[in-house]
């Protein structure tokens, strides 16, 4: 099947933008788990904040997050 039966690029984006996405999701949970944070319970408010808001708490721990540590 042609791409172009599909719908043209569309599927594509889709795949890449979701790819992308759940890229983002399991680095910023990779890096929560590598890191030392201050306190235990910051870790693991970083990792339900992650988990339940996946692309916003995601983009929120990389600009925010990282800096929490010691």
């Amino acid at each position: 099947m042609a791409l172009g039966a599909l719908g043209g690029w569309k599927p594509l984006l889709l795949v890449v933008l979701s790819a992308v996405m759940i890229g983002l999701w399991l680095a910023a949970l990779r890096d929560i788990g590598r890191r030392n944070f201050k306190t235990s319970l910051s870790k693991w408010q970083w990792i339900a904040i992650v988990v339940f808001l996946p692309i916003v708490g995601a983009l929120a721990y990389i600009f925010w997050g990282r800096g929490d540590n010691t």
